[in-house]
């Protein structure tokens, strides 16, 4: 193996680990709402599906974007439909729900494993990267002590 690499390889892999924690326990970079939602129930609405519908691991939000259901604002079922916009990853549409019970249920589009593989695609990238500088420097020092 390449003087660098591993030790490269390791930072990278800090990094990675670094940037999904910080994805993970992150908030929504920017919430939208459709103009009949008022403001305070467009973030708790936000958080709610964040709390009940993703992982706990997950690819950083970069837009929760929050739109009635046909059941908002008073009757009970399909209350409205949370968008969020991952990097990197899809788009997760979940439907948010309020049984006659007073519970709130969610219904994703996308697998949890699914977004467990997309949250560990920084780390992959990361290792790599930082696999390939630690090569480049480990080059430019020339060969080590033998």
């Amino acid at each position: 193996m390449r003087r660098g690499v591993a030790p490269g390889a390791f930072v990278g892999l800090l990094v990675g680990i670094g940037w999904m924690g910080l994805a993970a326990a992150a908030a929504p970079l920017s919430v939208t709402c459709d103009p009949v939602v008022p403001a305070d129930v467009c973030a708790e609405t936000a958080d709610a599906g964040l709390r009940r519908g993703m992982p706990n691991l997950h690819p950083l939000i970069t837009q929760a974007a929050v739109a009635p259901g046909p059941e908002f604002p008073d009757g009970y079922g399909h209350r409205a439909t949370v968008t969020y916009s991952l990097l990197p990853g899809p788009t997760v549409e979940e439907r948010l729900f309020f049984d006659a019970g007073g519970h709130w249920g969610v219904s994703p589009d996308h697998s949890d494993i699914e977004l467990l593989g997309w949250a560990l695609v920084p780390v992959a990238i990361a290792v790599g990267a930082g696999g390939a500088i630690g090569a480049t420097i480990g080059r430019r020092r020339g060969p080590g002590p033998i």
